[in-house]
């Protein structure tokens, strides 16, 4: 996420002193005084290192007492040999220099590795920071306590290679005495962000040693390490300096060991301008400075308890705080901009109700005295769980009564009980490794909907969970390219790479299904067990496992968690279950069953130490007895287990719901005759069914269909229903499942002049009429949450698709009408409304109109009401609005860095600019990927979101060639997917389109009176007039 032209380091020697705000000091000598005086407090700072370290307290300061007095006088060229005797030879700032292969001492095995040696490990840090928020660039020291496991003559650390840096000194001490100082002889980058420190004498095993550096570097323009963010006040400007560390940017901030098992406390210390406020990780000891006479201050901030480096999180800024407390006397307070601190309380109160709520269930107390969460102007992730100091994007904190939607507000709270979640996943567990990210993610990501349905259960979270979870992680998992939950992962581009689905949501999706087998009881006695063990240390999955089995034989279940879920976690992918009923010899109704992998594109799958066989908990319900729900362990590769919930004496047809209530991560394929006789029980009373098991049904047999393994004529009679559905889950999954109609059909229309987009939103509309005339336009506060969320849904679809009409167009006319009252009379519209009318007016819109938008859009204060007008902004049909907006993307006095794959991406899903943000990724791609591509998630985001949707060898060949000879970075994995897609996509069209546009024009002249097979004719409004009477607004 960093820009390499605005973050260069500086090359030209600086004076040490020169980095500070001297400007605002009103004595130059007064300052070198302080400077003198702040030595006297060393040992006071030190002495806080508590605890079985509490000895080295005195010899710590001893050392850093000669650090400040030779700071305070020397410049960066003089010797350094005073501070420890003899211990660095050169002591001035380190630049870049080229990779050295200098090995590690024994313990080394390559002299390449990417993973730190482990003959040294912290045990605590004292951190003082700088930032100057004139000059946009920070200095610092960092004194290391370690502790020497193996003798080596060399400490090998991580240094940002931006950073400028100096060893001061390394010395040997025990209890109260420094035993002895050791020479540094030379510092050389071993590869990329690794610095190894070559000694003249050995470190030996079981001593304690002192590691005191020096850095500065400039404060990144980018979204990672320690970087530079910026709103507008109404005075103008204002800048904070803030940190995202996760997953390795913590080295950009400050010379460290920068790997999640190598925990240590923190002592942090800020020296900031007196009109700021510093924010760290735990709350506030004493501030030095602050007088009348002088304009900085420095804070001194508890000591932490132990965490990992990419945890830690500070920020100076001018922000204003609204604080609670929890029952337990936990201080929690909602940081943000002065004039938006108001849009707080919402996420405050959640905050204080899901942390108590969590503290009750994981049965650990949260560790921490404090709690802060702090709204951030430019932020690249929807928040970070830094221990006691949670970052977050403004739209995922601030919500504003008046204008945010009820979409926004499930956001906050989904968003805040994530990221609280992490303080016991992750933050006090934490992963041993990358490979085992899942272990937060995936936990957080199931957690908050936990969380979030405590505070509000009208809203029926678990209900959505189908649709956030299970739906969006398999659309992922189904692709060969795909990747285990657990994947190897050594460099910090692949590290990113696992921030997607399969670690999120399909981590999410298995934890709900153990829950759903285990029961909530057991599943979280395991879990209490689990974080109890492991506290403030680090545990991989088979840790987790483990506790899990061992809670599930106290209590006399026979289940070996660890056999079952291996099998989710080491092998990329979900099982197809192929299931027949038939009758046995005996007269036994049975269920015959075959599980495989599910690939959406048939084709080669990687091998698999399981050969791709899961363990499944398979789960059914039948017409017999639809309320009643019987569990079946799959372990088999094939095999038949007898059908419960059915008599033997059953005749003729009857159905059976496999996955029942979709708690289940795979799918499921039955025979014909059962396919039939659940499209009747959808065509004669769908209620029969829960509506989770609609959404599933439609969910499964649409993907199905799609990889050729069911008829796509019965995949699509089962949605003929639809105009009945009254549920917002399965009108949801039956339009995700379809919306790869629409997007091949948008694409390939344009490419061959065909009209099966057109036909395919005539068969929308007339699914839709119903629910929308019922729905309407007008909100009332009793409708319930979900029913809110339907509306929004159906009436886009509604305004959107009348295109296909010359006039006539009733949805389309209101959503025009309420914006043209809103943009040129003031009228207001509810929030629940707004996206509907802001993208059909913008899609009308001329270019006139659409620069009165951007420019509301531009002074607009509120985070989700400027979100909702950015995407607006992108719907526009004239491809020059579309050219102009794309670069207006790249200009962050435009579009904040935060956004910009966000517009590129959302132009791409517009059919008028599908092209042109290709031919814009293409044009821009260097700019783009130095921003965006060597660890953030975003770019895998651009990549599929300009590629993956192509449909012609002539834009396979195209987007192969292209990438032929570019570092993709952390877009790797999300390239080979987008490939895969359009080989599958020209496929797919050679093989299904022809019947899926039959079956479409089929339905769509049985509920008309004209034909649709010309491509040029236009279906009459009367035609269809009686059906949309009620729709009219």
């Amino acid at each position: 996420m960093k820009s390499n032209s605005l973050e260069e380091s500086d090359s030209s020697s600086v004076e040490f002193e020169d980095n500070l705000d001297i400007s605002l000091l009103p004595d130059r000598k007064h300052y070198r005084r302080k400077r003198i005086r702040d030595s006297k407090f060393v040992c006071r700072l030190w002495q806080m290192f508590g605890g079985k370290n509490a000895a080295y307290g005195v010899a710590t300061a001893v050392l850093l007492v000669s650090v400040f007095l030779i700071v305070a006088f020397a410049r960066p060229s003089s010797s350094y040999e005073t501070v420890i005797k003899n211990s660095r030879k050169n002591s001035h700032y380190e630049q870049a220099k080229k990779p050295s292969t200098l090995g590690h001492g024994k313990e080394d095995k390559g002299s390449h590795s990417l993973r730190l040696p482990r003959h040294l490990t912290p045990i605590e840090y004292l951190l003082y920071l700088h930032p100057n928020l004139t000059k946009f660039n920070f200095f610092g020291k960092v004194d290391i306590l370690l502790l020497c496991h193996e003798t080596s003559t060399n400490i090998t650390l991580h240094v940002g290679t931006k950073m400028d840096y100096s060893v001061e000194g390394v010395a040997r001490v025990e209890g109260e005495n420094i035993l002895e100082t050791i020479t540094v002889t030379e510092t050389s980058r071993l590869s990329g962000e690794m610095v190894v420190i070559s000694l003249a004498s050995e470190l030996q095993k079981g001593s304690h040693y002192f590691l005191v550096m020096r850095f500065k570097s400039k404060l990144s323009r980018g979204l990672a390490g320690f970087y530079l963010s910026r709103y507008n006040a109404s005075d103008g400007t204002r800048y904070l300096a803030t940190t995202h560390f996760e997953p390795t940017d913590a080295r950009n901030a400050f010379p460290c060991f920068d790997e999640p098992n190598m925990k240590a406390k923190f002592t942090i210390v800020i020296t900031r301008e007196k009109r700021h406020v510093a924010l760290a990780n735990m709350p506030l000891n004493y501030t030095e400075g602050c007088n009348s006479d002088v304009e900085l201050c420095t804070d001194h901030f508890q000591k932490s308890v132990d965490m990992s480096t990419y945890l830690v999180a500070f920020v100076v800024c001018d922000f204003n705080s609204i604080t609670s407390k929890t029952s337990k006397g936990v201080q929690v307070s909602v940081w943000a901009p002065p004039e938006q601190i108001d849009q707080g309380q919402f996420a405050l109160d959640v905050a204080v109700k899901v942390l108590e709520y969590y503290e009750q269930i994981f049965k650990v107390d949260y560790p921490l005295p404090k709690q802060d969460l702090i709204a951030i102007p430019d932020f690249s992730a929807g928040a970070m769980e830094n221990w006691g100091l949670i970052t977050y994007r403004l739209t995922s904190l601030l919500y504003d009564e008046g204008k945010s939607s009820d979409s926004n507000k499930q956001w906050v709270a989904v968003v805040v009980a994530h990221e609280l979640a992490h303080q016991w996943f992750g933050n006090l567990v934490t992963m041993e490794w990358w490979n085992d990210l899942w272990l937060n993610e995936g936990f957080a990501s199931f957690m908050e909907n936990v969380g979030v349905r405590h505070v509000r259960p009208e809203w029926k979270m678990m209900d959505q969970f189908f649709l956030s979870k299970f739906q969006v992680a398999m659309g992922l998992d189904q692709l060969s390219n795909s990747h285990p939950i657990m994947a190897e992962v050594r460099d910090p581009a692949e590290i990113s790479s696992l921030f997607d689905s399969i670690s999120y949501d399909k981590g999410a999706a298995i934890i709900r299904m153990l829950e759903d087998v285990l029961g909530s009881k057991l599943f979280f006695q395991g879990l209490q067990n689990y974080l109890n063990k492991y506290k403030f240390s680090n545990a991989e999955t088979n840790d987790l496992w483990q506790c899990l089995t061992d809670e599930v034989k106290e209590s006399g279940v026979s289940l070996d968690v660890t056999e079952m879920m291996t099998t989710w976690t080491s092998q990329m992918g979900f099982p197809v279950i192929d299931v027949t009923v038939e009758r046995d010899a005996n007269g036994n109704i049975r269920l015959q069953y075959r599980q495989e992998r599910f690939l959406v594109h048939p084709g080669t799958s990687s091998p698999s130490d399981s050969a791709y066989r899961w363990v499944i908990p398979l789960t059914y319900v039948t017409q017999q007895n639809p309320s009643k729900r019987h569990v079946e362990l799959l372990k088999r590769q094939a095999d038949n287990v007898l059908l419960r919930g059915v008599s033997p004496n059953t005749v003729g047809n009857f159905w059976i719901k496999m996955n029942a209530g979709q708690s289940g991560y795979y799918r499921v394929n039955y025979d014909e005759g059962n396919w039939n006789s659940l499209k009747e029980q959808l065509n004669s009373d769908h209620t029969q069914l829960i509506g989770a098991d609609r959404a599933g049904l439609l969910d499964d047999a649409l993907n199905l269909a799609r990889a050729g393994n069911l008829s796509y004529n019965l995949a699509l009679d089962l949605t003929a229903y639809l105009s009945k559905e009254q549920e917002y889950v399965p009108w949801i999954s039956a339009l995700n499942g379809m919306a790869y109609f629409a997007s091949q059909f948008s694409t390939y229309d344009m490419e061959k002049n065909t009209q099966y987009y057109r036909i395919y939103k005539l068969y929308i509309l007339i699914q839709i009429h119903r629910i929308a005339s019922e729905l309407g336009w007008k909100e009332t506060d009793l409708d319930p949450h979900l029913k809110r969320y339907l509306r929004a849904t159906i009436l886009h679809l509604a305004s959107d698709y009348e295109d296909v009409f010359p006039d006539d167009r009733p949805y389309t006319k209101e959503a025009l009408r309420q914006f043209d009252g809103w943009l040129n009379r003031g009228e207001s519209i509810r929030p629940n409304l707004r996206n509907v009318v802001y993208s059909l007016g913008v899609k009308y819109a001329d270019i006139k109109t659409w620069q009165k938008v951007f420019e509301r859009f531009r002074k607009e204060q509120v985070a989700t009401e400027k979100r909702k007008l950015m995407y607006a902004l992108t719907s526009s049909r004239n491809p020059q609005i579309l050219k102009s907006f794309l670069q207006d993307s790249l200009d962050p006095k435009k579009i904040r860095s935060q956004d910009s794959v966000a517009v590129i991406n959302s132009i791409a899903h517009n059919p008028e600019g599908r092209l042109l943000a290709w031919e814009f990724v293409q044009k821009n791609y260097d700019l783009l990927f130095n921003r965006y591509g060597k660890g953030s998630f975003e770019f895998s985001r651009l990549i599929k979101a300009t590629t993956a949707h192509f449909n012609t060898e002539t834009k396979l060949r195209e987007v192969k060639k292209f990438f032929k000879d570019k570092d993709t970075g952390s877009g790797k994995l999300a390239l080979l997917q987008s490939l895969e897609s359009i080989e599958a996509n020209v496929k797919w069209l050679n093989a299904h389109r022809l019947t899926v546009v039959a079956w479409l024009k089929n339905f769509v002249s049985s509920h008309v009176h004209s034909p649709v097979d010309s491509p040029h004719h236009h279906v009459h409004v009367t035609s269809l007039d009686e059906r949309y009477k009620y729709g009219r607004p």
